[in-house]
């Protein structure tokens, strides 16, 4: 009866038979890609291990039925290192679901072999990797090589005018060579190695390119690039970009700004004092650029500049068109249209006080010149029907002219400000036509009556 064993040796001997021949299947079953079979391979793998264990607690006296065990597991294992291969790693996180199907079978393996298959599929895994990375690192020391040269070009003194264009071939250089190693430490090392240089060097010449806002601008693109790139591979060191160059030019750019605005403003009150408003305009203009960084904290000096400029462009044009110096006048509109176009330009400026752009401030104070020679014309007229001289008489078409030429400019007229005074000298002019209008027509023949009666109708028409 010994001989032949328990039945519950037969039972294992027969399970153990029937998984034999499951598993040979799954490993014999053509493959797709690479990740077929492996779940019906950890399902397999456990089923072995609880016969190993039920073999081990009858006192692992099978020692046929533990050697099946250790083959299969065996059989299990070539299969999962015969998977991975270069071109599987190659696919970087897509990779990553066939590792984990088979790191789940390795461990259940593990409970039933001397050596760990686990151990041997890490290794499988990190030896391809190496070689991966040894051939990516051939390939990306060219690139590095040329990377250190333009960094030690740019460097010469001669050389700072290709700061931008130098530094953008330099961080090509930099993708392309993380982009051949992306996994390689090494070549990352290397990579964050010449960024830093490059990042100190670039905050070393800054008095290269803080002057202007466009290198200032080019310049800060360009830090954003090495910070974007730098907090990339780092990642792969497990380490963190700090600190990053992009917030440090910034401060320069601002800096810079404050100053050059400063010195604008002071240009431009002198070039006001000197009553040079054209070249005020040009320290405006310049200041433009600088205007979105710093429109927060200097937008009172901006208001304060454009308020004289107006004020000295308004009282040079009213002194032209009183001089009737049209030529000045025209140059003058002209510098207008400029003005109000800038203004507009300086987003978040308050209106003006006038309420009005330049232009129009201009045409309103033109017009009401033109009310108030109109005004005297007809004062004139007027007075002459009450001096001593009888050659002088009033003309009625001279009268007509100043009325038409008052009613053409009046409602812009009235927009130039202290409109109650200029409609105070209109009445009174107009109080004094009307009183002569009506005392001669009462002593005047029947003959004229008729052309006093046509004034009359031109009068009102405009009144």
């Amino acid at each position: 009866m010994g001989c032949c064993g328990s039945t519950q040796d037969k039972d294992l001997i027969e399970r153990l038979d029937i998984l034999q021949r499951r598993i040979t299947e799954v490993l014999d079953a053509p493959k797709e890609k690479e990740t077929d079979g492996l779940s019906e391979l950890g399902t397999l793998s456990k089923e072995l291990v609880q016969i190993f264990n039920a073999l081990a607690d009858a006192g692992g006296k099978d020692m046929d039925s533990i050697t099946r065990i250790e083959d299969i597991s065996e059989a299990i294992l070539r299969n999962l290192l015969n998977r991975i291969s270069q071109e599987e790693i190659k696919k970087g996180p897509d990779f990553e679901p066939l590792n984990n199907a088979m790191m789940a079978v390795a461990l259940s393996l593990d409970a039933v072999r001397a050596t760990k298959a686990s151990v041997q599929v890490e290794r499988r895994v990190s030896k391809l990797r190496d070689e991966i990375n040894a051939g990516a690192e051939r390939g990306a020391a060219p690139v590095l090589a040329r990377m250190k040269n333009i960094l030690q070009k740019l460097k010469e003194p001669a050389m700072l005018k290709n700061l931008v264009p130098g530094s953008k071939e330099l961080l090509d250089l930099a993708e392309k060579a993380n982009a051949a190693a992306p996994d390689s430490k090494k070549v990352v090392q290397e990579l964050l190695e010449l960024l830093v240089a490059h990042a100190v060097w670039i905050l070393e010449v800054e008095s290269s390119w803080k002057t202007s806002l466009d290198s200032c601008k080019a310049v800060l693109d360009l830090a954003h690039r090495i910070d974007g790139l730098a907090g990339k591979l780092v990642v792969v060191l497990g380490a963190v970009w700090d600190p990053p160059i992009a917030p440090q030019v910034e401060r320069i750019e601002k800096n810079s700004g404050e100053q050059r605005f400063a010195e604008l403003l002071r240009e431009a009150e002198t070039k006001l004092g000197a009553e040079d408003g054209g070249a005020a305009h040009d320290c405006l203009q310049a200041m433009l650029p600088w205007w979105p960084l710093l429109q927060d904290s200097h937008a009172v000096e901006v208001v304060g500049i454009f308020s004289k400029l107006q004020t000295y462009a308004h009282d040079a044009f009213e002194k032209a068109a009183a001089d009737g110096n049209e030529a000045t006048c025209k140059a003058i509109r002209g510098f207008a249209e400029e003005f109000d176009a800038l203004r507009a330009r300086f987003t978040g400026l308050p209106p003006s006080a006038a309420g009005r752009g330049l232009g129009e401030v201009l045409e309103s104070g033109e017009a009401k010149l033109m009310v108030l020679k109109a005004l005297d014309s007809i004062d004139t007229e007027v007075a002459k029907t009450t001096d001593d001289d009888k050659s002088t008489n009033l003309s009625l078409a001279a009268t007509v002219q100043a009325l038409e030429a008052m009613t053409t400019a009046w409602q812009t007229a009235m927009k130039a400000g202290s409109s109650e005074e200029l409609s105070a000298r209109m009445t009174r002019s107009c109080d004094s036509l009307e009183s002569w209008t009506e005392e001669t027509a009462r002593q005047c023949p029947a003959s004229k009556i008729s052309s006093l009666l046509k004034f009359a109708d031109e009068y009102d028409s405009r009144r």
